[in-house]
């Protein structure tokens, strides 16, 4: 069976083999499924040699149960691979997605594709359209020894400075000053009267 639910050891041996994000995780997708209302799955495909994945969430789309669509859990899951793929594998993958997917009674999908992981650009067909909304932006790390301010502008710098010399500084996990971060993040992020973090 291609589609796996989260206690399927393959997804999480997978894992462990590749680099990965959030997004791939059992637990990530299972959160998702809950918050939408729907199933963590995931789409499993080994051919021998490449093992693949789709995390997904199976969601009911009629009152009787009997039609379901799959989707990504929210971000960019895309396709995780053992070994990558070219445009034509992911092309004959995708296909095989389409059929197994039918096979087991889903009328359609829809997944984020990992704009670094995944950057293919796949011809329209009639089970299948790709839709690119943009670019992405990669950063190098390698070498920098702190990434953020090598690429801050001038004036971000003067302005932290300037905090800096003010007094102000930055606090990592310090619990006790929670409250003060929900009442900065309300501000910054909602009306007044709309706040309920």
């Amino acid at each position: 069976m291609p589609f796996l639910d989260t206690t399927d050891a393959r997804w999480t041996n997978l894992l462990e083999q590749v680099n990965h994000d959030m997004y791939h995780l059992p637990g990530y997708c299972s959160i998702e499924a809950w918050l939408i209302g729907g199933r963590a799955t995931v789409w499993y495909h080994s051919d021998g040699f490449n093992e693949l994945l789709i995390p997904l969430i199976a969601r009911s789309i009629s009152e009787t149960n009997r039609m379901a669509d799959l989707v990504s859990p929210y971000g960019y899951p895309g396709v995780l691979s053992k070994y990558p793929l070219n445009t034509e594998e992911a092309e004959l993958l995708m296909e095989t997605y389409h059929q197994e997917a039918a096979v087991e009674g889903f009328v359609s999908s829809f997944i984020r594709l990992n704009p670094l992981l995944n950057n293919w650009r796949f011809a329209p067909t009639p089970i299948f359209r790709q839709w690119m909304h943009g670019g992405t932006v990669s950063v190098s790390l390698e070498g920098i020894s702190n990434p953020l301010s090598h690429a801050y502008s001038l004036n971000h710098k003067r302005n932290l400075k300037r905090l800096a010399g003010a007094g102000f500084h930055a606090l990592i996990n310090d619990w006790d000053s929670i409250n003060e971060f929900i009442d900065a993040y309300r501000q910054t992020v909602s009306s007044p009267k709309n706040s309920t973090v």
